[in-house]
């Protein structure tokens, strides 16, 4: 990549929704360097000798569980200092072809790496919320780890308020009163900045 900035997201969308696998594997290459590493909640692969190669293996596996990948990227940030990228990404799969999950979320962090006044991927590490994870293949599931969270939130506030163990004191601070002032965001909500990232089917 001569601009990882304009290219990037080209070649990302390339590698997960192409139409075909020589597509697929053309513009994985392209980014990837040989000892690549990729980690996923459900599979990592660690830096060796091509280990390019068993991440491209990855890649394909995705497609063959779901031959048809709708992708569409939200956001973009560049952190030059680190030579990061980070992409805000929301995806749906279909498995076999023809069953749904829902459109789910995820951060992809890549670090890059400069080679021959070039920049690769040296490294993609791709985080999701559970919730998000379980809505690719079982939106039910997804559903249940929701409420799953909704009812262990409601546990811990209650038995914060209940128990009152780790609260402070007024003799601590010389104040009684430790209700939080709110903070109101003074700069009104933002509008659209622009047409939407566009979502590529395959």
């Amino acid at each position: 990549m001569d601009n990882p900035t304009q290219e990037f997201i080209g070649a990302v969308t390339a590698i997960a929704a192409a139409s075909n696998a020589v597509e697929q594997a053309d513009a994985f290459n392209k980014i990837f360097v040989n000892n690549a590493t990729f980690n996923h909640p459900l599979v990592k692969v660690t830096s060796g000798l091509n280990s390019r190669q068993r991440i491209l293996a990855l890649y394909q596996g995705y497609r063959i569980l779901s031959p048809r990948v709708e992708i569409t990227i939200q956001s973009f940030v560049e952190s030059k200092a680190e030579q990061k990228i980070f992409l805000d990404i929301v995806q749906k799969l279909y498995l076999f072809g023809f069953i749904p999950g829902a459109p789910a979320k995820l951060v992809a962090e890549f670090t890059l790496v400069s080679k021959n006044k070039k920049w690769f991927v040296k490294d993609q590490v791709d985080y999701y919320q559970p919730e998000e994870l379980a809505k690719l293949t079982n939106p039910l599931l997804a559903k249940l780890l929701d409420i799953q969270k909704f009812i262990l939130t409601l546990l811990i506030v209650f038995l914060v308020r209940f128990l009152k163990i780790w609260k402070p004191k007024s003799s601590d601070t010389g104040s009684a009163d430790h209700t939080s002032t709110p903070i109101d965001d003074p700069s009104p909500s933002p509008g659209p900045t622009g047409p939407s990232a566009p979502t590529v089917p395959t």
